[in-house]
C-alpha cells in the first residue's frame, strides 16, 4: 500500500495523507454512502451483478448522483513485484525499543517521493527513517492477464440458479469462465466421514509401528 501510495503521489505531483483511526473515533464520510446504498437496495432484486450498480447510481440524488466505475481484471496490478517495491516497511523506529508501525497515526506522502508520519495527530510530521531504493519499473504489471475461472462445482451450482432468474440473465451465468476438469460436489457429511477415515487409519498405523518396535 506504502509503496502504492507513494508511486501516485509522484505520478500526479501531489500530497497523498493516509491516517489511521483510533479505537471510538472511525466514523468516516463512506459509512453515510454505505446507509444510503442500503437503504436504497432493500426490497430490491438483484439477478446480475450490473443491477447494484443502477442501486448504487440512484441511492442519491443531492448534491449529485454517486459515480460507479466497474472495474476488470485488467485494473489490478501486482503490487508485490519486486522490481517495482522501493519501500521494504514503513516502520517509523529500528531498533528494539523504538516506535513500531502499529503506532503511526498519519503518513504522508509528497509528490518528490519522500514520506512523512506522526506518532500523534498533534505532532509535526518527521521523515520517515527507512531507506528508499531506487525502482526499475515505475508502474507494476498487471496482476491477471484473464478473468480468474471458477471451479466447475461452483460453475454448476452457479447454473441452478438460473431455475429462479429470467431468461435474459442466462447468458452472464453461461459465461463465467470456469475450470473445464469435472469435480466431484462432496458435501460436508461427506468430508467429515473422510477425514474420520484419515485419522483412523492413521492411528491405526501409528499402533502397527508402535508395536514393530
Amino acid at each position: 500500500m506504502a509503496n502504492a501510495l507513494r508511486l501516485l503521489a509522484m505520478k500526479y505531483k501531489t500530497t497523498i495523507t493516509q491516517k489511521f483511526l483510533e479505537v471510538g473515533h472511525t466514523h468516516m464520510e463512506c459509512d453515510s454512502t454505505h446507509a444510503c446504498i442500503e437503504r436504497k437496495s432493500k426490497g430490491m432484486t438483484f439477478d446480475l451483478p450490473s443491477d447494484f450498480v443502477s442501486a448504487i447510481v440512484t441511492a442519491r440524488d443531492k448534491p449529485f448522483p454517486f459515480f460507479v466505475e466497474h472495474l476488470t481484471h485488467s485494473f489490478f496490478r501486482n503490487y508485490d513485484d519486486q522490481e517495482f517495491l522501493t519501500l521494504k516497511s514503513i516502520r517509523p523506529g529500528k531498533k528494539k525499543g523504538e516506535p513500531k508501525v502499529a503506532q503511526i497515526r498519519c503518513i504522508q506522502y509528497m509528490p518528490d517521493g519522500k514520506i512523512l508520519y506522526k506518532l500523534r495527530f498533534d505532532d509535526e510530521f518527521g521523515l520517515l527513517p527507512q531507506p528508499i531504493k531506487g525502482v526499475t519499473i515505475s508502474e507494476p504489471k498487471i496482476l491477471q492477464d484473464k478473468r480468474i475461472p471458477v471451479s466447475n462445482s461452483k460453475w454448476k451450482h452457479l447454473q441452478e440458479l438460473k431455475a429462479v432468474l429470467p431468461s435474459e440473465c442466462y447468458s452472464f451465468y453461461d459465461n463465467i469462465p470456469h475450470l473445464g476438469k469435472t469435480e466431484k460436489i462432496v458435501s460436508e457429511d461427506e468430508k467429515l466421514k473422510n477425514l474420520t477415515a484419515k485419522v483412523k487409519l492413521f492411528k491405526a498405523t501409528s499402533r502397527a509401528n508402535n508395536q514393530k518396535k
